[in-house]
């Protein structure tokens, strides 16, 4: 399987706080069938400790070199999860945060606590500079309904949900149903933290059950497959 959204990398944000513990959710990683992972810290959030993108370069290449030297067989990618920021497009043209593995693809948090009135104009923006966008875990975004979610999807703006969200308990439960439902997900993903379960095998089992082969195939393999050739 391929992760197209983590937060494995050594105390940069409020996912791994050290070598030990990185190598730890990467282990619980490969356990879960999963041989490829972006690394996406955040940037433009209240999580993070103030590194450029040059120092987050930096501490990945020292990062891989470490994973390798482990002996550990799985592949490493960067990027960033980047919180929308008012001043986002800016910080974009002048180069300041990582796209996915250096794609044109931008892994997008958006506000919890309110609509961005403004994010058809931002997705034009960005596609005009020929970027898409995939909104990260799509399901926690309450004001979202599924009206909502199919006139805000384009062609250049694409859905991620949690593996968690997936589990019978979680709050997000429902809503991540009717995402799959719909056929509106297109990236299921960990989003792993130090104090998180990692369940994307649970997930894809879930998927093959209840939506079929060829929807977990598409979702957990196709898709990321395309951040990563």
């Amino acid at each position: 399987m391929i992760d197209i959204h983590t937060h494995i990398l050594p105390d940069v944000d409020d996912g791994a706080r050290n070598f030990e513990e990185s190598l730890k959710m990467i282990k619980e990683s490969i356990k879960q069938g999963i041989n490829h992972i972006v690394v996406t810290p955040h940037i433009f959030s209240p999580y993070i400790k103030c590194k450029t993108k040059n120092e987050i370069i930096k501490i990945f290449d020292e990062f891989t070199k470490n994973v390798k030297d482990a002996g550990l067989n799985v592949n490493l990618y960067l990027g960033h999860e980047v919180s929308y920021h008012i001043r986002i497009f800016d910080y974009f043209k002048h180069g300041e945060f990582l796209t996915l593995n250096n794609k044109n693809i931008i892994l997008l948090e958006l506000p919890y606590d309110r609509e961005l009135e403004t994010f058809e104009d931002l997705q034009y923006n960005f596609e005009c500079y020929g970027q898409s966008l995939i909104l990260a875990h799509i399901e926690r975004y309450d004001y979202y309904s599924i009206r909502k979610l199919k006139h805000l999807k384009s062609n250049n703006v694409y859905f991620q949900i949690n593996a968690s969200s997936l589990m019978k308990s979680h709050r997000y439960f429902k809503k991540a149903n009717k995402l799959l439902k719909a056929g509106l997900v297109d990236f299921i993903a960990s989003d792993i933290h130090y104090n998180r379960i990692n369940h994307m095998q649970e997930a894809y089992e879930f998927v093959t059950k209840n939506y079929g082969q060829d929807v977990a195939t598409k979702i957990f393999y196709d898709n990321p497959s395309q951040l990563i050739l």
